[in-house]
């Protein structure tokens, strides 16, 4: 009971001064905001991230012969795509073509944020790979005048 009668002459006190009146009301509204905002953002679940799944391979090509009835077709190849951190992107097939040999180990850089491999190693000017992803696919589209596209499936 003490301290209820403390919280009304707290309250009885600052309404006869209507500037700590309206600190009170401010600080009450600021705590009330903070905590929605807490609450809102401590609950979001991270996003998977290529750096998170980490190692991709090769199992179908997307080549469109120019009319739009091009599909994902099965390839057989041992070609993997590593997401070594959060900017470097290694392979063991090149980055410049949409080939299925490997050969030796390249690498590249990435951005997260915005979903694109950068390729500046092929000997003319540097081009984005654009990527996305699932829980159980990475999909890699290339400069292509029509679409074109390689689908790793993860395998770490």
């Amino acid at each position: 009971m003490r301290g209820l009668y403390l919280v009304e002459q707290t309250i009885c006190s600052a309404k006869q001064n209507p500037i700590i009146y309206q600190l009170e009301i401010m600080k009450q509204s600021f705590i009330l905001l903070l905590s929605i905002f807490l609450l809102a953002f401590s609950c979001e679940e991270d996003a998977p991230t290529p750096e998170k799944i980490n190692k991709w391979k090769l199992i179908e090509q997307l080549s469109d012969p120019g009319d739009g009835s091009g599909t994902f077709q099965v390839v057989d190849s041992e070609r993997t795509i590593e997401f070594v951190d959060e900017e470097i992107v290694r392979s063991n097939g090149s980055f410049c073509n949409m080939g299925t040999g490997t050969e030796e180990t390249v690498t590249a850089t990435h951005n997260p944020e915005e979903k694109f491999i950068l390729v500046e190693a092929c000997g003319g000017t540097p081009f984005k790979i654009l990527y996305d992803f699932d829980e159980e696919f990475l999909y890699l589209r290339f400069p292509c005048r029509e679409p074109c596209a390689q689908k790793y499936e993860r395998v770490q």
